[in-house]
């Protein structure tokens, strides 16, 4: 009789182990999953809510790729294990479980390799040697988590320059700013500030150094983990070209007088294409020049340059032209205009590609008759 009492407990406990390996799993449906109990055995409060998963994106335990769920341990004296399930939420069925738990104590799973905004449902089933005990399913949505994106670096009107994104991570909470000036360095700048948009951030970096080329990485981020970087063209290679930062009837620091005796360009309030002032070239009193000119310095790259100009011409033999030089090598034109525009005008036009090159722009004004005529300029960029 003792024998025979053995081989039967020895049968119950090889069918007993059998039953909480992956590779022989449970199938749910030989149980007629009972309902959930009155007392869910998931965690929910770490994960958030239906529709609001807020409280899982800020401790972690919802990321873009994986989750972590816990779970009330089990006490019962009759337990087997715990099986995890898993599926996508609007589609699929529970099939294998993806985990086997063994042990009643762990009580918390990390479930890899999900993907960002996407809409999951797990159950979490206790397994006793009668069958199934209780189970319970909770969905969680894991965060999109992508780069910023419409990175754009103009001159600020509050010197510097400023540097707008839309965030595309839902669970950020900062970014990282970087900074280039040659491509292929970068320099860690501050954080950001929250913009008046929803989704808009901008950084204002007024570590800039007037004529360089400065381009920006912004990568988004929380306490587990950060996107891959997005990246900005260059920024105006011109601190202010909008010229609202300076005074009228003042010279922009970044422009000079090109020939001795000629009149240079100062700062109006008579025109302006967007804002208050714009450039305009000098006072003259008979056939004249007036000239005035940029440097920019270890430029590399294919550089554009834009602007706005608007021409009061007393004759048709009165110009306006706009030319460029690299290293020194000679004056090449962009563009000549002839006579009065009745509007302002836009031109763009690309320079030759550089590498650590010292690039000059000029901008002229030939009056050919001893009437008083003027140019103007705005909103230029170089990038």
């Amino acid at each position: 009789m003792r024998k025979y009492f053995s081989v039967l407990l020895f049968v119950f406990v090889v069918m007993t182990f059998y039953s909480c390996k992956n590779d022989n799993p449970i199938n749910v449906t030989e149980y007629g999953l009972p309902s959930p109990s009155n007392t869910p055995s998931i965690n929910q409060a770490p994960l958030g809510s239906l529709g609001n998963y807020g409280a899982g994106y800020l401790n972690g335990n919802i990321r873009s790729d994986r989750a972590i769920i816990s779970w009330n341990k089990s006490n019962d004296l009759n337990f087997v294990c715990y099986k995890i399930y898993g599926k996508y939420a609007l589609y699929d069925t529970f099939s294998d479980p993806i985990a086997t738990i063994t042990n009643p104590a762990v009580n918390t799973d990390t479930i890899f390799s999900l993907y960002q905004n996407t809409y999951y449902q797990f159950k979490v089933a206790t397994i006793t040697r009668s069958g199934m005990s209780t189970i319970d399913t909770f969905t969680i949505k894991t965060p999109k988590f992508l780069p910023p994106s419409n990175i754009v670096a103009l001159p600020s009107t509050k010197g510097g320059i400023k540097v707008t994104w839309t965030n595309n991570a839902e669970s950020a909470s900062e970014f990282n700013i970087e900074r280039t000036s040659d491509g292929y360095t970068y320099e860690t700048k501050g954080p950001a500030v929250s913009d008046s948009l929803p989704a808009v951030y901008s950084y204002l970096d007024t570590s800039v150094v007037s004529s360089k080329s400065y381009s920006y990485r912004i990568s988004a981020k929380n306490s587990f983990e950060a996107t891959k970087p997005g990246y900005s063209t260059s920024a105006n290679l011109l601190t202010d070209g909008s010229f609202e930062s300076f005074a009228a009837g003042s010279t922009p620091s970044e422009w000079s007088g090109y020939y001795s005796g000629y009149p240079v360009w100062t700062v109006s309030s008579a025109f302006s294409h967007n804002g208050t002032k714009s450039l305009k070239s000098g006072i003259m009193s008979s056939s004249n020049y007036s000239y005035s000119y940029t440097t920019l310095t270890n430029v590399s790259g294919q550089k554009k340059v834009s602007f706005y100009y608007k021409t009061v011409c007393p004759t048709s033999s009165d110009y306006f032209t706009v030319s460029y030089q690299i290293n020194n090598n000679g004056w090449i034109t962009l563009t000549q205009v002839y006579g009065t525009t009745s509007s302002w005008v836009y031109y763009t036009g690309t320079l030759p590609s550089v590498t650590n090159a010292t690039i000059q722009i000029m901008i002229m004004y030939r009056q050919a008759s001893s009437s008083s005529g003027a140019a103007y300029v705005d909103d230029i960029v170089i990038q």
